[in-house]
């Protein structure tokens, strides 16, 4: 069988269904979860900030009449003044850990890029700044990846090409890369909202992502974890045929054929869970978003990139994340 060619990374999700949807998510979802300041558009100034006296000329809606009549002076008014609204700052974190290379047919960093490309074109229809920060993806961090137009889209999307088909060694295994997010506290403004697009089972030794996660939970801001879930259609392909274990680091299995039953498939489940009820306590703070359910794959040995293409076109409106993120950026 000839070889596949790389993973298609334009989302099947188009933009036509998308605007569709979020039209039908305003008038039907809760306002909730990246906060009330996605509501704001671009010129407004929502937040009040103090009485000052009123200047003839100025807008007379700022007025505060009550105020104004307690001066006693028939021509003392007094108007509000408000902070200067900045425009929303989108972050998306893209977690590039070799394990999101994986399963090979329909890798968890290609379902990755394309989350990203839905939250990112419903930010910039909104006029919202975007970054997007590879996190975990080498020896040496990556750059934050400025989005405001289709140039710096094909940028990200040509970074995400490059680590798929990155050569592997065996040592690469064994290696835990730093999450590399110094450089986002910079956009780190009162009106960010974060989103990590992860399977949720990485390494934090030295607590360099909880740090960043609790920071970015601060001053009201919102931390989304949106949880690509393919150990269902994993657990399928060892239960479809015996199978070899693969040589990682120093661990060599040799030939031996294994098969999957209901005890190892039960510990693996459970050792699954374990980690992200870890990650979660880690990271727990007031702003954090994580839905129970994640985007799972479906529970289907032959699955492959032409079903996972129609998959996530079902998938994606019915995602818990989809409706708390999409509704409120309008």
């Amino acid at each position: 069988m000839a070889k596949e060619g790389p993973f298609p990374l334009l989302s099947p999700f188009s933009g036509a269904a998308l605007r569709r949807l979020r039209l039908k998510l305003r008038k039907a979802a809760p306002t909730a979860g990246l906060g009330a300041h996605l509501h704001r558009r671009m010129g407004q100034s929502l937040e009040f900030r103090e009485y000052r006296d009123y200047n003839f000329g100025e807008d007379i809606r700022k007025v505060d009449w009550s105020a104004s009549a307690r001066q006693g002076q028939k021509w003392d008014f007094v108007s509000k003044s408000f902070e200067a609204e900045e425009r929303r700052t989108l972050i998306i974190l893209l977690d590039c850990r070799l394990a999101m290379r994986l399963p090979e047919k329909v890798p968890k960093l290609g379902v990755a890029v394309w989350i990203a490309q839905t939250l990112i074109t419903a930010a910039l229809e909104e006029q919202d700044r975007v970054v997007v920060m590879p996190v975990f993806s080498g020896a040496t961090p990556a750059r934050p990846i400025r989005i405001d137009g289709a140039k710096s889209l094909a940028a990200m999307t040509a970074f995400v090409a490059e680590v798929l088909n990155r050569p592997v060694i065996q040592d690469d295994w064994n290696r835990v890369p730093p999450a590399g997010l110094s450089p986002l506290r910079t956009f780190l403004k009162p009106s960010a909202a974060v989103v990590m697009i992860t399977d949720a089972l990485f390494d934090d030794p030295n607590s360099e992502f909880a740090s960043f996660a609790r920071l970015a939970q601060k001053n009201f801001r919102t931390f989304h974890i949106v949880e690509i879930d393919s150990w269902p259609y994993e657990q399928a392909l060892l239960q479809a045929k015996p199978f070899r274990l693969q040589s990682i680091g120093e661990a060599v299995f040799g030939d031996q054929l294994c098969e999957a039953d209901d005890a190892y498939l039960k510990e693996a489940t459970d050792q699954l869970h374990a980690r992200r009820r870890d990650i979660r306590a880690r990271v727990s703070g007031p702003g954090l978003v994580w839905p129970k359910e994640g985007m799972r794959y479906p529970v289907d040995p032959v699955f492959d990139r032409a079903a996972a293409q129609n998959w996530f076109r079902n998938a994606l409106p019915q995602a818990p994340f989809f409706a708390s993120l999409l509704s409120r950026a309008g």
